[in-house]
């Protein structure tokens, strides 16, 4: 992942598999992410 000049934060809609992979290539690479799933029964 090549860095992006200015972005430390990121917000994430779904934390299924795809969501939750994106959560964490984003945190590995420095970047403070915050994560929301719609669907009532996720943890």
């Amino acid at each position: 992942m090549s860095p992006i000049p200015g972005l430390s934060r990121v917000g994430l809609l779904g934390g299924g598999v795809i969501g939750g992979g994106w959560a964490a290539r984003f945190v590995l690479n420095g970047i403070d992410v915050q994560l929301y799933d719609p669907d009532p029964e996720a943890p």
